[in-house]
């Protein structure tokens, strides 16, 4: 027999709250790894090509995703390690190329996006290499062995 709710509820959802169109269709794209960015203080490992004049990280270690959501739009994604094993992010914008710099991101609302699904493949990596920085002696070398560590590939 089968439960009549649990196939509305199914039927609603791709209906009528539509989180994923009818028509998309998902492609892959691919991540690389380009230099390391010092930021004053801060060590940041870039995930696109571009340069930061000032990002807002004070001795600390995390990463930056550079999306390219549009021909003219792109995302500067600012993760770094706070409180041990929290990630923290600031969102960065570049609206066109008439915009001198990135400009922060303020959102409007409480519950928001964080990453999509190709950002996901460079954040999955971070986690688990500073999993294995934080079960490390978390020397100076453990440290520039979790800088050396990052990923390229398709997402």
């Amino acid at each position: 027999m089968r439960d009549v709710g649990v196939e509305a509820c199914k039927t609603r959802l791709m209906n009528e709250l539509r989180f994923v169109a009818k028509d998309y269709r998902h492609y892959p794209k691919v991540i690389a790894a380009s230099e390391r960015l010092n930021a004053g203080n801060a060590q940041l490992k870039w995930y696109a090509e571009g340069k930061a004049e000032r990002v807002g990280a004070d001795r600390e270690l995390g990463f930056v995703v550079l999306h390219r959501c549009s021909s003219d739009f792109y995302f500067l994604l600012l993760s770094t390690w706070r409180g041990s094993n929290e990630l923290w992010e600031t969102i960065f914008y570049k609206e066109n190329s008439a915009m001198p710099g990135f400009a922060e991101f303020k959102f409007d609302s409480r519950h928001r996006g964080t990453f999509c699904v190709w950002e996901l493949g460079a954040v999955g990596h971070e986690q688990k290499v500073w999993a294995r920085f934080l079960s490390s002696e978390r020397t100076l070398q453990d440290e520039e062995h979790y800088l050396s560590d990052t990923f390229a590939g398709r997402v």
